[in-house]
């Protein structure tokens, strides 16, 4: 070192350079990295593909193509299926 202590400084400064610096991006705005997964802004509805919810296909439908909801559900006897929820919604068992 010289008697001003110039080399020492010099050092010290690459040092500084070298050194790693603060990890907070401190109101930065961040780019997107691959792997990061989806953000928040990501789960709004309008940027949600919902077309997939909107597909009616008769592959889809496990009933026949001639199943008449209606019919099949005034076959039901009500009060029997009435007691039956309420059985089971008040009858606590072990799992």
């Amino acid at each position: 070192m010289d008697k001003n202590g110039t080399k020492a400084n010099a050092e010290l400064a690459e040092l500084n350079k070298s050194e790693a610096k603060c990890p907070v991006m401190h109101g930065a705005r961040r780019q997107p990295v691959a792997g990061r997964g989806t953000g928040n802004r990501d789960w709004w509805p309008e940027q949600l593909n919902i077309a997939i919810l909107h597909q009616h296909q008769p592959v889809s439908d496990p009933m026949d193509p001639d199943f008449d909801y209606a019919k099949a559900f005034s076959a039901l006897d009500h009060n029997a299926l009435k007691q039956d929820l309420t059985r089971m919604m008040t009858d606590s068992q072990d799992w």
